[in-house]
């Protein structure tokens, strides 16, 4: 006999994600594994990822090329004991990264400005926003810490000095998952 499929629930067909995130489908009766794929041709003439799990879920921070703007379509193969393989119905979504949108690269802004990423859409989502002098990141570049429970913060005044150099990032932190944005840098206004 052949093994029950999949039925797939997030996310739903032609999304739009924010990526990273967590794909998910439902258990199916007397599964003993699920291949979570991924394609970029709409009939899997190629597999271009796939993973094993005994999960009904599937992280999708595990898949380093993907692109935003991009779109990929997704299904899962369930393996039974002594059963035919079968495959769930194919999805397709298109993924948009996490990251920051304000202050954009190279932005000229106020010294005490609204930092703002994109929204995940997750209830207990923990945002840290990061404000550093280098690229680095070290203790001693790192200006400013805060964080929200909202996509975004205002930096408090006299923490950012005017006409200078500054590198941002995002981090959002959900169930078990961290995912960190590109760093943007940016420039402090003159002083009045």
């Amino acid at each position: 006999g052949k093994s029950t499929a999949a039925n797939l629930e997030y996310p739903a067909q032609n999304s739009n994600v924010l990526i990273p995130c967590y794909f998910s489908w439902n258990a199916a009766p007397k599964a003993d594994s699920y291949f979570f794929q991924i394609s970029k041709s709409a009939d899997f003439s190629t597999v271009d990822y796939e993973y094993e799990t005994t999960d009904t879920t599937f992280y999708i921070g595990k898949i380093y090329w993907l692109e935003s703007n991009e779109t990929y379509h997704w299904r899962v193969r369930t393996r039974s004991i002594n059963m035919e393989d079968t495959y769930s119905e194919i999805r397709t979504f298109t993924g948009s990264l996490f990251g920051i949108v304000s202050p954009i690269a190279e932005d000229t802004i106020s010294t005490t400005p609204t930092i703002i990423c994109d929204s995940v859409a997750i209830n207990d989502a923990q945002y840290t926003f990061e404000i550093a002098t280098a690229q680095s990141f070290t203790d001693d570049a790192i200006v400013f810490t805060g964080s929200a429970v909202a996509p975004r913060i205002v930096v408090p005044d006299s923490v950012l000095l005017a006409s200078r150099n500054y590198f941002v990032r995002a981090t959002v932190r959900f169930s078990n998952v961290v995912v960190t944005s590109d760093i943007v840098k940016f420039r402090t206004e003159a002083q009045e």
